[in-house]
């Protein structure tokens, strides 16, 4: 408790695991940035984590490579806050870590990484300025590697298949500015992740549920808070469908811009890595919901959406994408909500998603910083990381 005498924090490298949260307003993000500037840390996060102070680090491109080992991530303390992460990429960052502290309000035991040593039953705000007292700025913050790291990698994607990943490669630093965004669970997260956006673009994912249900009407009810501001939801079909009826609601606004990536099935269970893909087209009757809802018919959520009074947007192709992307971005409210419904297939969402996780082989990242940001910093940090690459 805050009233308890707290335990030492040693030395070390240290990192925070940040999962879902409510947005932080500026004086928790200070505390968060105070921290970190002077023990040396750096905030992994998702695009649900809710903070976008100096020291934020979109890891999930890095944590997801299959054969690459960042040692960088042998944290000696790993302090965890927030609540359920849809991001399991960078969630590999507390499998190695010596040491989890744990800090919530609620004081409740959450072993996530099975390495909890103390859970800090305080409002975070307090815990960061209690280990920040009496400290100053550290001379060389090790966030210029991480940054660099992260950009270096995402530089290395090559195009891409038309698949969810590759229309958030596109798309992802076009969003409007103040914006919000939300994505379903778990391939349109997952996807998302991978890239950063915009800073005063506002981020959610219904993780509360953690699976294809209440992400279209978690997306509409917030919709409806300001209807002077643009509201993004991205959505698989089978999150989609289930939560169809949410689009029937009479009181959505013109503020509404829904993105369905129509793959005709549960796409999940046909990537490269899942169990269910060893047996190829079998998987589609028995586990993965083939042909579910038309067989990726391209005239019923057209009637659907039509129907409910949204203009209606098509593209199974990257040409067709890019021809009404624009409008589907278009930073100001339009006449009516807009609906755009993209056709992809299971075999590219796979192979980008292969192609993304394997972006570099048998390095780790001690082996691509060392003695290279020494006395450099920002993009010619980014510029001399990425030349070890070539």
């Amino acid at each position: 408790m805050f009233y308890d005498k707290l335990p030492l924090m040693t030395a070390g490298t240290i990192g925070i695991f940040l999962g879902s949260h409510k947005y932080y307003n500026q004086k928790e993000t200070d505390a968060i940035d105070y921290f970190c500037e002077t023990n040396n840390a750096v905030v992994f996060c998702d695009h649900t984590s809710g903070y976008k102070g100096k020291f934020r680090v979109d890891y999930s491109i890095v944590g997801g490579q299959e054969e690459f080992s960042d040692k960088m991530l042998n944290l000696d303390l790993l302090i965890h806050i927030g609540e359920v992460s849809g991001d399991y990429f960078t969630l590999s960052c507390g499998n190695v870590a010596k040491e989890v502290w744990r800090v919530s309000e609620d004081g409740e035991l959450r072993d996530t990484f099975k390495k909890l040593t103390a859970v800090f039953e305080m409002p975070e705000s307090y815990f960061f300025e209690y280990y920040s007292k009496g400290k100053g700025p550290v001379e060389k913050h090790v966030i210029e590697e991480y940054i660099a790291l992260c950009d270096t990698l995402r530089s290395r994607i090559p195009d891409l298949p038309f698949s969810n990943i590759w229309i958030a490669s596109q798309i992802s630093p076009l969003l409007p500015d103040d914006s919000v965004i939300h994505f379903s669970i778990l391939s349109s997260l997952r996807s998302w992740n991978l890239f950063k956006i915009p800073n005063t673009v506002r981020s959610n994912s219904n993780v509360g549920g953690f699976g294809i249900d209440g992400g279209v009407s978690s997306f509409i009810g917030a919709s409806l808070a300001n209807r002077d501001k643009l509201y993004f939801g991205i959505f698989g079909d089978l999150a989609f469908f289930y939560d169809l009826n949410a689009i029937g609601n009479h009181h959505i606004g013109n503020n509404v811009r829904i993105m369905l990536i129509n793959n005709g099935k549960g796409a999940e269970f046909r990537l490269y890595w899942h169990p269910a893909a060893q047996l190829g087209n079998f998987a589609d009757a028995h586990i993965s919901a083939g042909g579910h809802f038309g067989q990726q018919s391209h005239t019923l959520v057209k009637g659907i959406a039509e129907s409910l009074g949204f203009e209606y947007l098509s593209a199974a192709n990257k040409e067709d994408f890019n021809e009404n992307i624009s409008k589907f971005l278009c930073k100001d409210i339009s006449e009516k909500p807009i609906f755009f419904e993209v056709f992809t297939h299971d075999s590219d969402e796979s192979d980008a998603l292969y192609t993304c996780r394997h972006l570099i082989k048998n390095l780790s990242s001690k082996q691509v910083v060392k003695n290279v940001i020494k006395s450099v910093g920002g993009e010619k940090a980014f510029q001399k990381v990425r030349n070890l690459f070539k």
